[in-house]
């Protein structure tokens, strides 16, 4: 019974509707969900009702109940329901510890307490990542601390010291809405798949240069970095495998792929190296305040040096006095931020905006500004 406290009402309802069955919403009561399907070969309709909420006393009753029917009508084995309710909703990290140590069967205690600590810095730091892309942070957000708290401990898997690491329940998490209409993919989501990103990058890629350039932006900045070679200083011969099974509530590159194995091998912590001690010197990035005008606005942007699409860019071009230059620079603002921008731009209004420069490109690109001001 253990297995169902994992499943919500919610995830009832998306799992359902993935089989066709129809969610009743214009009934009295709120206390309960009705689901309903029409089965041609039967000439019937089949209705299954589950409280709205698990604090309700025959919650697990009813929900076994509604189970047992799914899977009679709809000739799935139970487990396998009950499973794909359970997990279906939750991404899922797997950290599979290779060393001498591990294959004799055993892992010293405060051997495994620092891989589960370098595990939790590698997930923190990578959401404090996807909040403001840089090459390194001097501290996290108390923001970022906060996610920890959605990702859980989950079994131990079978074989030489596997950490698995799950996410909480998608169903459960409230999404909000972008000027585009469509539903915004959670931080936690975009935190594993930076991850994931990441260890792809690391392993696949021997540009040394392109790692430097491209790292950070799309996968792994020296936190991170930091955080797989804490793990590997416990021993130096050890090697990380990793897999992430990502759940079925998001469109994702990665969601029809299964589980994503990658290895990490001592070339790899090299590159590690080399890219947390680059992006530790600071004088490749400069902190600067810009006021100036804008002079483009793009609710979509497709940035060269990565390829991928950005929302909210506009272009700020400002007069620098001591180098007697005009400069320009492209920034991505916050929802709210760029309808001020559009109305700024429209009236021909100045704005302030600071940050920092990355001085690698070659189109100056403002990161982790911090406040943008229209100017009277």
């Amino acid at each position: 019974m253990s297995i169902y406290k994992s499943i919500t009402p919610e995830s009832v309802k998306m799992y359902f509707k993935n089989y066709d069955w129809e969610c009743i919403d214009n009934h009295a009561n709120n206390k309960i969900i009705i689901l309903e399907k029409y089965y041609v070969k039967y000439d019937k309709k089949y209705t299954v009702i589950i409280p709205s909420s698990k604090k309700y006393s025959d919650y697990f009753e009813r929900l076994d109940s509604a189970i047992n029917t799914f899977s009679v009508l709809e000739n799935i084995d139970k487990d396998q329901a009950v499973y794909s309710l359970a997990e279906n909703y939750r991404d899922l990290l797997m950290f599979r510890i290779i060393s001498q140590k591990a294959n004799e069967g055993t892992l010293p205690f405060d051997e495994a307490a620092d891989v589960l600590k370098g595990i939790k810095d590698l997930i923190v730091h990578s959401i404090r990542n996807e909040e403001y892309k840089r090459p390194y942070h001097r501290r996290l957000s108390r923001e970022s601390r906060s996610f920890l708290k959605t990702f859980r401990l989950a079994q131990t898997g079978i074989g030489s010291f596997i950490f698995n690491i799950e996410s909480d329940n998608y169903c459960t998490i409230d999404r909000q809405i972008t000027l585009s209409g469509d539903a915004e993919i959670p931080i936690v989501r975009r935190a594993i798949e930076r991850i994931q990103n990441g260890l792809n990058f690391i392993n696949n890629e021997e540009d040394m240069e392109r790692l430097k350039e491209l790292s950070y932006r799309i996968g792994f900045n020296a936190n991170m970095c930091d955080s797989l070679l804490e793990i590997n200083d416990i021993d130096n011969k050890m090697k990380i495998e990793t897999n992430i099974k990502y759940s079925n509530y998001f469109d994702s590159e990665y969601k029809n792929e299964g589980k994503i194995k990658v290895e990490l091998k001592d070339s790899d912590f090299i590159k590690l190296k080399i890219l947390s001690e680059y992006y530790k010197n600071q004088e490749n990035y400069i902190e600067i305040m810009i006021m100036g005008k804008i002079t483009s606005l793009n609710a979509k942007w497709k940035d060269s040096m990565t390829g991928l699409l950005i929302d909210n860019v506009i272009s700020v071009s400002w007069y620098e006095s001591i180098e007697r230059k005009t400069h320009n620079c492209k920034v991505q603002l916050s929802d709210e931020e760029y309808k001020s921008a559009c109305n700024a731009h429209r009236d021909k209004k100045l704005i302030q905006v600071s940050g920092n420069i990355d001085k690698n490109r070659t189109r100056w690109f403002l990161e982790d500004h911090k406040k943008f001001v229209i100017l009277p």
